[in-house]
């Protein structure tokens, strides 16, 4: 049996879904800098919770190096990102001895400030990732065009979008009266939020709408003093950060959940279609663009259109019976592409 190796400078959770499924076909050896994220408070241990993972810090790793030179033909790697010592050295290595390896990429961020130095580092890899062999998956269909854009051959590229569990069915919620929305993310100005909340100040004050919204983050207090501004202290609730757990409990429980990015990788509406909960989502989010079919399981539009957003909540306020249809078509079609087809497809392109 083929063994499949994964790299990465910490676990997360759809990325645990993958690796669940390709150990079902498979050994999978774990690689990870980190015993446990800096950043966010999983409620399980992710790094451990499939297979006993080896731990290769935030220094050069030689264990993990000797690795991937002996083991490079008969084994596979995945790798994610670069930003550790040790991954960048397996990059160079696959990219100077031509040693095969393989990369999963977010969308890129291209408006991020970066010093001189790094700029000029991180256009350097670009650039002989480029001339390498190193085969991408890319995280949906938006980062697959971004590196068509950057020249890249497509030959050498495999869409590999975020992976979630599917919901096997969607309990619909009894109030009739009131629709419920969620959102959340980081509250970042990517993100979108002034925009729905603007939508939301534009809906006829005598319809019930209350929209949960979830998440921390430099745009809070001006999102709440938004809010304040347009007198909707009572339609929109602040729930701060959540679990995964918690955040999919949220999505299972909302009529509606609202994606309205002005620029977004990827984001959660591909964990509101597997729940079964319909999405309004813009055509600048990278999830909408691989998961929403409008018209079936929920609606795209432009993210700067607030005027269309507020007629898309209306419609679905005034059409209750629409959030059931969409539903069970969120479901069908979210089963169609589960994490068992993804694992398999992985294991394909790289054997």
């Amino acid at each position: 049996m083929k063994v499949f190796n994964f790299i990465q400078d910490e676990a997360t959770p759809h990325n645990n879904i993958l690796i669940k499924n390709i150990n079902n076909i498979c050994e999978v050896k774990l690689w990870y800098a980190l015993v446990e994220s800096i950043q966010y408070k999983w409620d399980v241990d992710l790094t451990n919770e499939i297979v006993n993972a080896d731990i290769y810090g935030s220094k050069v790793n030689f264990q993990l190096i000797k690795e991937y030179l002996q083991k490079s033909k008969s084994e596979m790697f995945l790798m994610v990102g670069w930003s550790n010592p040790t991954t960048r050295i397996i990059f160079l290595l696959s990219v100077f001895l031509r040693l095969k390896l393989y990369m999963w990429f977010d969308f890129p961020d291209e408006k991020k400030q970066r010093s001189f130095v790094n700029r000029n580092i991180r256009d350097s890899f670009h650039f002989l990732l480029k001339v390498s062999n190193i085969q991408l998956f890319c995280a949906g269909k938006k980062t697959v065009e971004y590196f068509l854009s950057k020249g890249f051959s497509e030959d050498r590229l495999y869409n590999l979008p975020i992976q979630v569990e599917v919901a096997k069915e969607k309990v619909l919620r009894s109030n009739n009266d009131e629709l419920l929305l969620f959102a959340g993310s980081r509250l970042t100005y990517d993100k979108g939020f002034d925009l729905l909340i603007s939508a939301l100040g534009t809906l006829p004050k005598n319809i019930k709408v209350k929209l949960r919204l979830a998440g921390v983050g430099p745009e809070k207090e001006r999102l709440e003093a938004q809010v304040k501004a347009l007198g909707l202290t009572t339609s929109v609730e602040f729930i701060g950060w959540l679990s995964p757990s918690d955040y999919q409990r949220e999505l299972a429980n909302s009529d509606i959940f609202i994606h309205p990015a002005r620029l977004d990788a990827y984001g959660a509406t591909v964990l509101a279609l597997a729940s079964g909960t319909p999405v309004i989502g813009s055509n600048t989010a990278g999830a909408v663009l691989d998961c929403l079919i409008d018209g079936e399981n929920g609606y795209v539009y432009p993210p700067e259109s607030v005027d269309k957003l507020s007629k898309l909540i209306m419609h679905f306020h005034d059409n209750s019976s629409l959030i059931k249809e969409f539903s069970k078509n969120a479901l069908l079609i979210a089963n169609q592409h589960d994490g068992e087809y993804w694992a398999k497809q992985v294991i394909k392109v790289m054997k």
